[in-house]
């Protein structure tokens, strides 16, 4: 099973318009370090919000809270 804990923004622009790609780090087995795309924001504001929202997720889930 793995453990995600990393969650990162990737933009791509396909020539027409910017979407923005949240990514999830997998830090267990033999694809450690690599990123698995979750999920596709039209602005940045919105993709950054959930970037921040799980990473704070993560880190009190670690401490316990």
């Amino acid at each position: 099973m793995y453990d995600f804990f990393v969650y990162r923004l990737r933009r791509h622009f396909d020539g027409c318009e910017v979407i923005w790609i949240l990514e999830r780090q997998i830090t267990c087995g033999q694809a450690t370090g690599k990123y698995l795309p979750m999920e596709i924001f039209e602005t940045r504001e919105e993709a950054e919000a959930e970037r921040n929202r799980l990473n704070s997720k993560y880190g009190l889930d670690q401490l316990g809270i």
